[in-house]
C-alpha cells in the first residue's frame, strides 16, 4: 500500500506528485492526514479513507 497515515504529528509538505487529504470527523472527534500518489484513483482514495476511520 502506498498510503501514509499521520495520526498525531503533522504531516510532512507533499512530495512532488502526492496529493495530501485531511479527514476531520467531529462527532467523533478523529483528524486524519493521509498522502496518496497522484496517480492513485479517486474511488482507491476515497475507499482507504473511509476504512481508516474508526467504525
Amino acid at each position: 500500500m502506498d498510503t501514509m497515515v499521520f495520526d498525531d504529528e503533522p504531516p510532512p509538505e507533499p512530495r512532488d506528485g502526492w496529493l495530501l487529504v485531511r479527514i476531520y470527523v467531529p462527532e467523533l472527534n478523529v483528524y486524519k492526514c493521509l498522502q496518496f500518489p497522484s496517480d492513485k484513483v479517486v474511488w482507491d482514495v476515497k475507499q482507504q479513507c473511509l476504512a481508516s476511520l474508526p467504525k
